[in-house]
């Protein structure tokens, strides 16, 4: 919705602050699900390798939006994000289930 309508400032602020909120939600359960895929004994191995993943998108991802938007497209990083936020949210989904 961003990325499409013109919102005030307050507005978009607000909206920012709940898209902050529930990101803030999530990270939790971003742990839960990487417990419940491991193998165990390895979930530090695969939180480190889940960590590294966070880690090079924070380097790799300003750039990439700041080439974004230096070629006039600034709003192109929302869909960008509700793109890869879709991906991620499939990937979840997905997953295989491992018997309990």
């Amino acid at each position: 919705m961003v990325a499409k309508i013109d919102f005030s400032a307050v507005a978009l602020i607000g909206m920012m602050s709940l898209i902050g909120l529930f990101s803030g939600v999530i990270m939790p359960s971003r742990d839960m699900i990487v417990r419940a895929i491991t193998p165990p004994g390895s979930f530090g191995k695969v939180f480190g390798f889940v960590t590294t993943g966070f880690n090079i998108g924070g380097i790799v991802a300003p750039v990439m939006f700041g080439a974004i938007m230096d070629h006039g497209n600034p709003r192109m990083v929302f869909l960008t994000v509700a793109a890869l936020s879709l991906v991620a949210i499939l990937t979840v989904a997905t997953r295989p289930r491992r018997p309990v």
